[in-house]
């Protein structure tokens, strides 16, 4: 009984007119972050993300609860996050290491907020339907816009590509936890319009992710064919919309001979050099920085000064080092860990409960997956999606332990 009420407790969190606030804010930035409309309306100089931030960094302020923060990503996030802001003045180029460190501090109170808030099924859903409304904004903006996002980390085609990867196990997750069929045809649809996005960017990065997505999703599935008819049905969808030009690319993805595939290896043998004269790291953000002192002779250009590492791993290693990197496999592996944690049927006398845990955890794996693979060949370690996706997991985990113990 007692754990029972301290569930309720927990879950009435969203009930209070301050928790619906709060809240709120959480969503307006994640709005600001995921669809730039400021950018896209000419609002930039109302700094309506720092705004946001300050009002989510007070309301933290007045929610903090410590047993939140105690956990094991949470506080290897701010470890990390802490690695950066030590290293500033040692690195080389202390602007750019001030504003990549002020970048992933910004995330703290963003990070913080998803874990406390989403504490129950219901807020978790209505995250999960947010994010796939964001998913259908940035379809439609990619498609009627050649290709491109709309501004920031969601501007470049591989990014926003990166992006709606990211997104797209969550249509596929209330799709297949929907309980009506008509709601079942929405998320299918919405769906459908994120692969044809997807294909539309022309990443290869982006298509990458997008099949271990569908790995995931055919791999775990309890029902196999039904999976693979899915499948099917997505890779007919990608290839419709993708162009002979792309479909060319995608059929050469493993010939390192092609330019743009030669020289992304060359900058990464490079940046493993750069690793190894320094393994504490060269500092956050100076990787472009420094790239011109290794940049190797086969390159076809000459000074390549500010080139990124166009790789999540390959930024990873040489920014952060050791400590960075090994403080980073953990948090993954945490991460890996907790979804791992979701959806043993043995723990639930109900089948809906038994289906809607392991449904999340085939979504978060399989966009975990598919941010991993999609951030191989793009420079994302200090955009949002890793950190904000790890907080989710930890909401998630939460919540289904909070429901073991009130059964």
């Amino acid at each position: 009984m007692k754990h029972r009420r301290s569930a309720l407790t927990r879950s009435a969190a969203l009930t209070s007119s301050r928790g619906k606030v709060y809240f709120f804010l959480l969503l307006f930035y994640l709005a600001l972050e995921y669809t730039k409309f400021q950018d896209v309306l000419g609002l930039e100089a109302l700094r309506l993300g720092l705004f946001s931030v300050l009002l989510l960094l007070v309301s933290t302020f007045f929610n903090v609860n410590i047993t939140k923060i105690n956990n094991n990503q949470i506080l290897l996030i701010g470890l990390f996050c802490l690695y950066l802001v030590v290293f500033v003045p040692f690195a080389r180029n202390n602007y750019f290491a001030f504003h990549t460190a002020k970048g992933m501090l910004i995330y703290l109170p963003v990070i913080y907020s998803i874990v406390h808030l989403i504490n129950d099924e219901k807020s978790l859903n209505r995250l999960i339907l947010f994010f796939v409304l964001v998913s259908v904004y940035l379809s439609v903006y990619v498609l009627t816009n050649r290709g491109y996002g709309p501004a920031g980390t969601v501007r470049d085609a591989n990014d926003v590509a990166l992006a709606l990867v990211f997104l797209t196990s969550f249509s596929l997750f209330l799709f297949r936890t929907a309980n009506s069929n008509k709601y079942k045809w929405v998320y299918l649809l919405v769906t459908i319009l994120v692969i044809a996005a997807i294909a539309y960017t022309r990443s290869r990065g982006g298509f990458l992710g997008l099949s271990a997505v569908l790995g995931v999703y055919v791999l775990f599935s309890h029902h196999k064919l039904k999976a693979i008819l899915m499948a099917l049905v997505i890779v007919s969808v990608f290839t419709y919309t993708a162009d002979d030009d792309f479909l060319g690319e995608i059929s050469s993805i493993t010939d390192t001979s092609e330019s743009t595939a030669s020289s992304r290896l060359l900058t990464w043998k490079d940046a493993t050099k750069m690793f190894l004269d320094n393994p504490l790291g060269v500092g956050p953000g100076n990787f472009p920085i420094r790239f011109d002192e290794y940049q190797s002779e086969e390159h076809a250009r000459g000074n390549m000064w500010g080139r990124s590492a166009h790789s999540l791993w390959f930024t990873l290693l040489p920014e952060t080092g050791i400590l960075g990197t090994a403080i980073f496999a953990l948090i993954i592996m945490r991460n890996f860990s907790d979804i791992r944690l979701l959806g043993q049927e043995s723990d639930w006398h109900s089948k809906r409960e038994s289906s809607y845990f392991y449904n999340l955890r085939i979504c978060l794996l399989a966009s975990f997956c598919g941010l991993l693979v999609s951030g191989t060949f793009i420079s994302v370690l200090y955009y949002q999606h890793f950190w904000l996706f790890s907080a989710i997991v930890v909401a998630s985990r939460n919540i289904y332990l909070n429901r073991k113990l009130a059964l």
